[in-house]
């Protein structure tokens, strides 16, 4: 009912009585200097003496929102004007939009989840709301509810660091994949406490929340196409049959298993294009952006859509489990730990690393299912763009499901952790190792 009244409204919104014009433009050619100059506020000693949209190329573009750079030249106090910023990026909806990717929106909260998480980002926001990882400070952010046409102005980090960019998925260095699971691992933490938890529910909403029920009526319609579209592509889908197919099956249960505890905000889109860094720096410098699908989920669901999709296969293959092991330690060495068990006791819940494992694989079946709904609810002209890049990324997951099954001896399964992957004895079955200290670094 809920999915159905909100699509109503959508629709009704778009094509029969249209809200009126914001108080605010909605897309980058709307931005006029008086407007730009009384939302960032720089104090009277400071204009802007020219503006220009800069458009990246359609590659560059999401596959939810599109992304523009707004470049300002500033006049005025010369020490004002050399601290003001010089590149702005905005985000803002896909002119193509159409109603179903509207409804998306409207029901997940999209935009309002990344709005939310930039607001926590900078010195000036108070603790426990402060979440202390590099990331954008926000300048505006405007929405219209009902069709979701919004805008977001945020910083440009490269302002910071002109060596800092996103990394290219499927090239990421292991000592590259390093850096951003510690990073990951930081952030876990943190939002592994109550407190700081609570605070990230003002904008990252809980499995049990009204803008994750949709979630599952949209995977049931999602992954009969996807699996019609990736025979079609020539993957392997029998593969991974089992387990989309049990996703499907039972997925009233879905909200269920993401919630059990411990869990954490999460990034919800961990490939490294999110991350900006120096590739082959010595430095752990790393920044986050595009927090779009921020929930309070599970936390090794991010490392498993962030190792899977930046890695090179031949690395997941090599390096997964390693890396696997130093995010633990990253990890538990954020949380108090229960020397006997090796268990995260920081909300006393625990985690332990064969645990950690199970909710892995259950991540890889996460990142299998969101891709099904990325492929379903694509354009034809989209998919017609992209196609071949998506079933690149698709058989990336597929084959990396078939890596952790071939390690662990099991099939890998959405439901393998907390009190679903116990048997009727109350036994844990799981497959992969239980090493207890990361390795070093090759």
């Amino acid at each position: 009912m809920y999915l159905l009244s909100t699509a109503l409204s959508t629709l009704f919104a778009l094509y029969i009585c249209p809200p009126k014009p914001p108080p605010f433009p909605t897309t980058p050619s709307k931005i006029t200097i008086p407007w730009l100059t009384s939302t960032l506020s720089l104090g009277p000693s400071l204009s802007i003496k020219s503006l220009k949209v800069d458009k990246p190329s359609d590659s560059e573009q999401g596959m939810t929102s599109s992304v523009a750079f707004l470049k300002i030249e500033w006049e005025g106090d010369p020490s004002q004007v050399a601290s003001a910023p010089k590149s702005i990026v905005v985000k803002y909806t896909l002119p193509e939009a159409d109603i179903g990717l509207r409804v998306l929106f409207r029901l997940s909260k999209l935009a309002t989840r990344e709005a939310g998480f930039l607001r926590t980002s900078g010195p000036k926001v108070p603790p426990p709301l402060r979440q202390d990882i590099p990331s954008p400070l926000l300048y505006f952010f405007g929405i219209v509810e009902a069709t979701q046409d919004f805008i977001i102005l945020m910083e440009d980090m490269r302002e910071r660091d002109r060596q800092l960019k996103p990394g290219v998925q499927g090239q990421t260095s292991i000592e590259d994949a390093r850096k951003i699971l510690k990073l990951q691992a930081k952030l876990h933490a943190k939002y592994m406490d109550r407190e700081h938890q609570s605070a990230a529910k003002q904008f990252a909403p809980k499995p049990s929340d009204a803008s994750q029920a949709f979630i599952v009526p949209v995977l049931k319609k999602s992954w009969p196409k996807f699996k019609k579209w990736a025979k079609a592509m020539g993957l392997d889908v029998e593969a991974v049959k089992s387990c989309g197919d049990e996703v499907v099956a039972k997925g009233k249960r879905w909200s269920d298993i993401v919630a059990t505890e411990p869990v954490s905000l999460v990034h919800g889109d961990s490939h490294c294009e999110n991350y900006l860094y120096t590739e082959g720096s010595e430095t752990d410098q790393v920044s986050m952006i595009d927090f779009q699908l921020a929930a309070i989920s599970q936390p090794l669901f991010d490392v498993a859509n962030f190792l899977v999709l930046s890695l090179s296969s031949e690395n997941f293959d090599a390096y997964f489990e390693e890396l696997l092991d130093f995010y633990y330690a990253e990890l538990t060495g954020h949380v108090q730990l229960d020397p006997n068990t090796n268990a995260n006791i920081g909300n006393g819940e625990s985690l332990t690393l064969s645990d950690a494992k199970r909710r892995f694989g259950a991540g890889l079946v996460y990142t299998l299912m969101l891709e099904s709904v990325g492929v379903a609810t694509a354009s034809e002209a989209s998919l017609n763009k992209q196609g071949q890049k998506r079933a690149e990324v698709a058989k990336k997951i597929i084959n990396a499901i078939k890596t952790v099954e071939k390690v662990s001896g099991e099939p890998v399964s959405f439901y393998s952790y907390g009190d679903a992957g116990k048997d009727g004895a109350g036994n844990i079955h799981n497959g992969m190792s239980n090493n207890k200290v990361a390795p070093e670094a090759p």
